[in-house]
């Protein structure tokens, strides 16, 4: 089987950091970078990546690259529409890192299946993709689930101009994909983006309210259960705070996304998080023989 192609559209933090990630990997060949001007830093970022850039946008990209298999978007949640409808005559995946919340959710382990080729693919954010696997598996054992609520905590330095502009979608996004994927009675999503120095490693804070015959000891198994899952393709995660119950009632759990360093610092585990999901979902659709 031939690999599947690749192009991402946007040369920020996110598309410089994925372009580093899936050059590692055997299984998926990048055709280019695609971004809105020349002679830019982002051009000599894709140079020294050997990785073909396109300054002038997808119509420029698309004419030299039509069936691509696989195209990610990492630019905003505006633009993410725009590329939908340039992009739906090609019959590709389309992999939206924005928090637009258009098409089909997708996290590892807590979705069920991969999605079809031919829609949007939504990862959701960088909190989601942090507490979707945790939420999605804890969530199967509680009889009810009165309330979720999820608080994430990351590095001002790691946090572009693109997530400041779409914080709301990004709240927006979150609450609906957990309670697309869990269905919880009630769901909140705080961001906390934290200017301090030295900047601070991504922790993700997980709060459940419902009703549960398992013991402490049973849902901590799960979690770890998660936990090494998700270090199969994002080797930085770790729960650094193991499941508890609060005297009210509430199961609280804290997980950790230690960066891999490939483009930022280690501190900017809100990138690696969500990336390596991409890789991840890419390498899937390349093994499932879907192309």
């Amino acid at each position: 089987m031939s690999k599947p192609t690749i192009a991402i559209i946007g040369p920020g933090n996110i598309g410089r950091d994925l372009v580093i990630k899936l050059c590692r990997s055997p299984n998926l060949s990048i055709l280019g970078l695609i971004g809105r001007n020349y002679g830019t830093s982002s051009e000599e970022f894709a140079a020294r990546s050997n990785v073909p850039y396109y300054g002038s946008g997808i119509s420029e990209y698309l004419e030299y690259h039509a069936n691509t298999n696989i195209f990610i978007d990492a630019t905003t949640a505006e633009c993410h529409a725009y590329h939908c409808s340039s992009l739906e005559h090609c019959n590709a995946y389309l992999i939206d890192l924005t928090p637009s919340g258009m098409g089909i959710i997708y996290s590892p382990i807590a979705s069920p299946s991969l999605p079809i080729r031919g829609t949007s693919i939504s990862l959701v954010s960088c909190g989601g993709q942090a507490s979707l696997p945790l939420l999605a598996s804890l969530g199967k054992y509680f009889s009810h689930l009165e309330y979720i609520e999820i608080v994430s905590s990351m590095a001002s330095l790691a946090v572009g101009p693109a997530t400041r502009s779409n914080i709301d979608e990004y709240i927006i996004t979150t609450q609906n994909a957990i309670n697309k994927l869990v269905s919880p009675d009630g769901v909140k999503v705080m961001l906390n983006i934290n200017p301090a120095n030295p900047p601070v490693t991504m922790k993700t804070t997980i709060n459940l309210v419902g009703d549960t015959d398992y013991s402490l000891e049973e849902l901590t198994s799960v979690a770890r259960k998660v936990e090494a899952s998700v270090r199969e393709y994002c080797p930085g995660y770790s729960i650094n705070i193991p499941p508890l119950f609060m005297s009210d009632g509430r199961l609280v759990t804290m997980v950790q996304i230690q960066g891999a360093g490939d483009y930022l610092p280690t501190y900017a585990g809100n990138i690696d998080i969500i990336n390596s999901a991409c890789v991840k979902l890419c390498e899937e659709i390349a093994y499932s023989c879907m192309i």
